[in-house]
């Protein structure tokens, strides 16, 4: 297999499986409940956990049970639940804002919670292949998972700009979070609901 065989196959992989995780960052970003910094954090240790869950399950898929990812779920659920209330309470923006470490593991928790479908697609591939080829794969990755999230803060600044959305993303994100739990604990290998 060629180079930019396998960097076609990983990003389309990729692109397949986070078209949700996009809209969920540039949600994050116009809401601005939560600082960037934490938002961008947040998204770094979540494309870790995938790659590096991704590549435990490739090399030992007998050991460790994929279906135990859909019980991430839970952590979108409750972030959207917490986040809604504080919209509906009003509280400012200053107030509400989530910054620092809480912020950023509750941006990955939610993320890896919602990448079940990239970790099983990537662990096979990964279980495929050796050597070089592994190391295309996740250099290709993250590539791929830097460009998304550079997508994702092109389009929250463009949209930004229209103060409309801006209000109502405080309104949406939340709900996206509390839909894309819902989500992963119905559609995941666990199917736990």
């Amino acid at each position: 297999m060629s180079e930019l065989t396998i960097i076609a196959l990983v990003a389309g992989s990729y692109a397949a499986t986070n078209m949700d995780n996009l809209t969920i960052l540039v949600s994050w970003m116009l809401a601005g409940k939560t600082s960037f910094a934490g938002i961008a954090s947040g998204y770094a240790m979540a494309t870790i956990a995938v790659l590096v869950s991704s590549t435990i399950l490739g090399l030992s898929s007998n050991v460790i049970p994929v279906e135990l990812i859909g019980y991430l779920g839970v952590f979108p659920i409750g972030l959207g639940i917490y986040s809604l209330i504080g919209q509906i309470r009003g509280g400012s923006r200053q107030a509400d804002a989530n910054t620092g470490n809480a912020a950023a593991l509750g941006v990955a928790a939610t993320l890896t919670g919602n990448s079940a479908d990239s970790i099983i697609i990537f662990s096979p591939m990964l279980a495929d292949s050796k050597g070089i080829v592994d190391l295309y794969i996740v250099s290709a990755f993250v590539v791929v998972a830097a460009a998304w999230f550079w997508m994702a803060k092109v389009a929250s600044q463009r949209v930004a700009k229209l103060d409309a959305v801006t209000n109502v993303a405080g309104w949406i994100a939340p709900i996206i979070m509390i839909y894309v739990g819902i989500y992963i604990l119905m559609n995941t290998a666990t199917d736990v609901v």
